[in-house]
């Protein structure tokens, strides 16, 4: 069990390296200018973008911007939120708990009743009920996780039908 977590962990490693380099290289195939995001479209005094591009290092050669990012991500800095004024890092953490204080009961609940439906199923197996378990248990598999907030009577007047 040991030998077959660490043949994970060790594949896990370059694919992660893989998604993050794939990731840093498709924005900066992207068409726009990161600087001009940052500073907007309100005047600016002579050489400010420039200062920005270099304290940023968007100045430098596209390897050592990838670099600096490794480097940055393998030290927990994840960069600064401006909308925000703190650490993005920050922001994750403090927001954290209550994530998980939302996640772990729903994921718990939908163990639970996956499990049960599954043991419901089984023994009929092909069978019609099998294909109707099976096909709502797709169905809220692949229903977007927006679309019962969006379309709740109370949150939007677009889904109630005018009399």
């Amino acid at each position: 069990m040991g030998r077959y977590l660490l043949a994970r962990i060790a594949w896990a490693v370059p694919i992660v390296l893989a998604i993050l380099v794939i990731n840093f290289l498709i924005i900066h195939v992207v068409p726009g200018d990161p600087v001009q995001a940052l500073v907007g479209d309100f005047p600016t005094p002579p050489g400010y973008v420039e200062q920005v591009r270099q304290e940023f290092g968007l100045d430098r050669p596209i390897a050592q911007q990838l670099g600096l990012y490794l480097w940055n991500l393998a030290q927990g800095n994840l960069g600064f939120s401006f909308a925000n004024r703190q650490a993005v890092l920050g922001l994750i953490l403090d927001r954290a708990r209550l994530t998980l204080l939302l996640m772990l009961p729903s994921l718990t609940l939908a163990a639970m009743l996956g499990i049960v439906l599954a043991m419901a199923a089984a023994p009929r197996a092909g069978s019609l009920y099998d294909r109707a378990i099976t096909a709502l248990s797709l169905i809220g598999y692949s229903m977007p996780d927006f679309w019962p907030s969006f379309c709740s009577p109370s949150s939007c007047d677009g889904c109630r039908r005018k009399a």
